[in-house]
Order: C-alpha cells, then sequence, then structure tokens
C-alpha cells in the first residue's frame, strides 16, 4: 500500500472528530477530503481537512444518533417524573406523620384533661362523702369493743403507725391527723389499725387533701446559767483574763491573749454556751395524741 504524503498538510488519518474515524486521504483538490466512519451508525462518508480541523465534521445519515437522543430523553423523563413521583410521596408521608401527630397530641390532651376532672371529682367526694375505694383491715370489719377498750386500742395503733410509717412524719401535724380521723368518721370506721390509718393517710396525701407541714424554724441559741466555781485564789488586779472550762471540764483561767485567739466555737466551748431544742407544743384537740405533731 502505498502511503501519499503532501508536504505542509497535517496527516490526519486515525483520529477521531466527534462520531467520525478519520481514514485515508480521497482527494486532494480543491482542499484535502479524508474517508470518514462514524462509530454510532457505521456510516461511511467524507469530509474535507478544514472541517475535521475545526471539528465542524458530522456524521450525515438520517436518524444518526437520534435513538440515542431519544433513548437519553426518555430516560431523563423517566427519572424526572420518579422524582417529582418521590417528592409528592414524602410531602404525603410527611403531612400524614404532621396529622397523626396532631392526633396523637388532642387524644392526649383530651385524656389529660378528663384525668384532671375524674380526680378533682374524686378529691370532693373523698373529703367531703363516703369513700368508695376505702380500705378497712378485713378484720376490723366485724369488731365490737366497749368503748374505753376501743379508744385504748386506736391510741395503741396510731402509735404504731407513727413509728412504722417514715412517709408521714413531714405530714404530722394537727391538721393532718384532723384530717385522717374526720375521713374515716365520714366512712363509719370507729376501730382502726396500723393498715387502716396508712391507707387512709395515702388516699388523702395522693388526692392533696393533706399538706406537708412548714419547716421547723430554726432554733435560737441560749446562754446557760454559769456554774458556780468557788475561788480559793488572791484576788489579782484585772488584767483582761477570763474563767471558763477546759475540754476535760475543769476550770481555767485564759490571758486576754488566749482568749483572743480562741475561734467563735472553742470560745463557745470554753464559756458552755449549748443551744436548746424547743419542745413542740401539745395538741389540743380530739383524737389519738399519736397522730400529732
Amino acid at each position: 500500500m502505498t502511503t501519499r504524503i503532501m508536504v505542509g498538510v497535517a496527516n490526519l488519518v486515525g483520529r477521531k472528530v466527534n462520531s467520525l474515524t478519520v481514514g485515508q486521504m480521497v482527494s486532494r483538490r480543491p482542499e484535502p477530503r479524508y474517508q470518514t466512519r462514524c462509530e454510532i451508525c457505521d456510516t461511511v462518508g467524507t469530509a474535507t481537512q478544514r472541517q475535521l480541523t475545526t471539528g465542524a465534521a458530522r456524521c450525515l445519515a438520517n436518524g444518526c444518533g437520534r435513538a440515542h437522543v431519544g433513548e437519553h430523553l426518555r430516560e431523563t423523563g423517566r427519572r424526572f417524573r420518579a422524582k417529582v413521583e418521590a417528592d409528592a410521596e414524602a410531602k404525603r408521608a410527611a403531612q400524614e406523620e404532621q396529622e397523626r401527630h396532631a392526633d396523637r397530641q388532642a387524644k392526649k390532651e383530651a385524656l389529660s384533661e378528663r384525668s384532671r376532672r375524674l380526680r378533682e371529682f374524686t378529691r370532693n367526694e373523698v373529703a367531703n362523702g363516703r369513700d368508695e375505694q376505702l380500705f378497712v383491715s378485713p378484720e376490723l370489719r366485724k369488731l365490737t369493743l366497749p368503748k374505753d377498750e376501743a379508744t385504748k386500742f386506736n391510741k395503741n395503733e396510731s402509735d404504731k403507725f407513727v413509728a412504722s410509717t417514715p412517709e408521714y412524719a413531714s405530714y404530722r401535724s394537727n391538721e393532718s391527723a384532723d384530717a385522717i380521723l374526720a375521713y374515716l368518721e365520714r366512712n363509719g370506721v370507729r376501730i382502726f389499725d396500723v393498715a387502716t390509718l396508712r391507707a387512709a393517710f395515702l388516699r388523702l396525701r395522693d388526692l392533696g387533701l393533706i399538706q406537708p407541714r412548714p419547716a421547723d424554724p430554726p432554733d435560737e441559741p441560749q446562754v446557760r446559767p454559769k456554774q458556780s466555781v468557788v475561788n480559793l485564789t488572791v484576788a489579782k488586779p484585772d488584767d483582761g483574763s477570763e474563767q471558763g472550762w477546759d475540754e476535760s471540764g475543769n476550770p481555767i483561767t485564759l490571758t486576754r491573749r488566749q482568749v483572743a485567739a480562741l475561734s467563735a466555737d472553742q470560745y463557745r466551748r470554753f464559756k458552755r454556751i449549748y443551744a436548746d431544742q424547743l419542745n413542740s407544743l401539745p395538741r389540743t384537740g380530739p383524737g389519738p395524741r399519736g397522730l400529732n405533731a
């Protein structure tokens, strides 16, 4: 095979321009022209050197590339429709979830309101009338005792209740005792034991019919009277020294400098200054004294 070489003309054989593969030169005038083969439709044609070098060369066969373009457009359309449908589905799902959440919230609020109304109704019934959920120990339901024995029995059981119910400590007051006894009285309970008292206390506490008592005020310090001590020493001029007691309870005398060096706690112990607790006032109302503060 003879290869033709034209001086000053670039050899384009084997190059690819768009979908065309450049073959041998087929003519020289009026300008070099090359054979081409389309990689898409396999059509053989020709293109000038100018068309090939400028990238203007295209396959001229009818329908070449249209199938691929159509498929691309169809695929693009399918993807677009799929995206639109996916967006619509996501929006619909979000709307349904929002509606379900609103429905759950509305039901929750309605249930809370019903519970509040039921609690308020129950609270009023228990505070002013008989309680359908009253608990009385089975062994006491048919028990009868003379008045004096019943009073003694109730007093002993109330003392046991106070001792065995630590959660009652913060509610222990005349008002709480009166509320518990009035609750039992309204429900016809004349004789009660620890279990009956505890059930009545918890029932009234849970319904808010008894309240914790206020915190006790802090104790005020009180100074104990000084113990008289026989001073067998010879009286000396006042030099600022003070008399007191050491840690063992023995009387001692400290100089002014030693007294000044003492901390507040050390000075109180030196002078025997204590704080006494105040006694609580006795209950004046009726009922077992053990339930009161």
